[in-house]
């Protein structure tokens, strides 16, 4: 391939031309660019990445953030029918049909490295959105959809991202996110350095409990945004439903928001990482507030609804978290229920004074 005259533009001319960035997801994800999620197993990529899938899906806000509607194709190459029900259970939670979610499910897990595979799954697309290009591919994990190739190769992997840059992120004008795990040890994403260097922006999930903190590792043309910290809320699959799923929940940022409330602070907000007890309050509220005083549960109730055998052990945490960061306040109850009650009582007494 040549070089012509029109390959070179002068600085003025191509300053008129440029274009202000174009949020899919305002100021965390941007339309054309390549991207990855990296977490360790278990600290909730997949339910950070259909919560972003499902938003552009229906154009609503995400987590206050501004998002710009159009089709997402989310690539499942393992668990379809546990996508499924986080799928449900987000709907539920947000009260919206999922039938008008433009949302599409690849059911297959092929590796995408292989030019015929990637041209496939173009044409598969193409098809199924009635030639209206998604705005958003997601790649769910790069080891599903790499198989055949060397993770640790930096030629193999320079290989994989070419043929979904040519393939498919180009030809459909959209973005394509990866969700990749990281190694043994740290943060950082596994395999090839060259994959990070691909990027465009780069996401690292960490977990404490039913707490995510979301930060950014890399942000090649804007400055980094803040870190992100998620509750992670347990909600039914379908109304009235004993199956349950967690849907994200984003905490407020207590350096934008003014100082904490003692309420506040027993959740854990405003803290990267919040302890069990904490989590453990803020599950319970969030899940009973709604539905009447925390002091109609009775204990039994509570360790039904938390599911956990360390409930006592982490209740009494909480107690003394409490009275380390308020010594006049007494603990004097026998059940979990009257506890409730008392730190009820004394929200509302704190809130008055």
């Amino acid at each position: 391939m040549s070089i012509d005259y029109t390959d070179i533009v002068r600085l003025s001319d191509g300053l008129a031309e440029r274009k202000p960035p174009n949020w899919l997801i305002d100021g965390i994800l941007e339309h054309g660019t390549f991207s990855a999620i990296v977490a360790a197993a278990g600290n909730y990529k997949s339910f950070v990445a259909l919560d972003m899938a499902h938003s552009i899906a229906h154009g609503i806000d995400w987590h206050g953030r501004k998002t710009k509607q159009g089709s997402v194709v989310y690539c499942v190459g393992e668990g379809l029918q546990g996508v499924y029900a986080r799928s449900l259970g987000w709907h539920t939670h947000h009260g919206l049909d999922s039938g008008k979610a433009d949302l599409y499910l690849l059911k297959i897990a092929k590796g995408l490295q292989d030019a015929d595979t990637a041209k496939a799954l173009y044409k598969a697309v193409k098809e199924h959105t009635n030639n209206n290009p998604p705005k958003l591919i997601i790649i769910d994990t790069l080891s599903r959809y790499s198989t055949g190739i060397d993770e640790n190769s930096n030629s193999d992997m320079a290989k994989f991202i070419e043929t979904i840059t040519n393939e498919l992120s180009l030809p459909l004008n959209c973005s394509v996110m990866l969700v990749h795990h990281t190694g043994k040890v740290g943060s950082s994403a596994r395999g090839a350095s060259a994959l990070n260097g691909a990027l465009d922006a780069e996401w690292s999930l960490s977990k404490n409990g039913l707490t995510a903190t979301m930060k950014n590792t890399k942000s090649k043309d804007h400055a980094m945004p803040d870190a992100l910290v998620f509750e992670m809320l347990t909600t039914p699959i379908e109304p009235d439903s004993n199956l349950t799923t967690l849907v994200p929940k984003l905490v407020v940022n207590p350096f934008t928001e003014g100082a904490l409330t003692v309420e506040q602070e027993l959740r854990g907000e405003g803290r990267t990482r919040a302890s069990k007890a904490e989590a453990l309050f803020a599950y319970l509220q969030d899940t009973y507030d709604g539905e009447g005083s925390l002091t109609n549960l009775e204990a039994s109730t509570i360790s039904v609804a938390i599911a956990t055998e360390n409930l006592s052990r982490n209740w009494r945490t909480m107690i003394n978290n409490i009275q380390i960061k308020r010594p006049d306040f007494e603990i004097r109850a026998e059940t979990l229920a009257e506890v409730l009650g008392q730190l009820e009582t004394y929200f509302e007494a704190f809130k008055t004074s």
